[in-house]
């Protein structure tokens, strides 16, 4: 997992960056799956049918990705896969790595919702 953050400066002329705004928080992750037949692969990633058009919303298409282990819970929200590599060979798995990528919700009262979740406990949902 990757947690990533962009800011925007302001400036003013004489005066140079007076202050930083936040521009962005995102949140990715990168796995190589096991067990997934190609189809379902391809399938999330949209790249044919109803779903492949130019500029579509990676949100639209977007589902809870959980990730436990040994008291740790991992939870991305409306996470698409935005890349994903074929592998070709004998010794190589055919399903190379995924990038997904957590995409930003809102509730009905335009709050936004969490991108990702980390603790102990199981995630409620958001």
């Amino acid at each position: 997992m990757e947690f990533g953050l962009s800011t925007e400066d302001i400036t003013a002329d004489g005066y140079g960056v007076l202050d930083q705004i936040l521009a962005g928080v995102d949140v990715t992750a990168k796995f190589t799956p096991l067990g997934v037949a190609q189809t379902a692969l391809d399938a999330k990633l949209a790249l044919q049918g109803a779903a492949a058009a130019q500029g579509a919303s990676l949100h639209a298409k977007g589902e809870t990705l959980l990730i436990t282990g040994a008291d740790v819970h991992v939870a991305l929200y409306n996470v698409a896969a935005r890349t994903a590599a074929q592998n070709f060979g004998m010794t190589k798995l055919r399903a190379g790595e995924v990038e997904a990528v957590a995409t930003r919700g809102f509730d009905g009262d335009n709050n936004p919702l969490p991108l990702a979740y980390l603790g102990t406990e199981p995630p409620a949902a958001p």
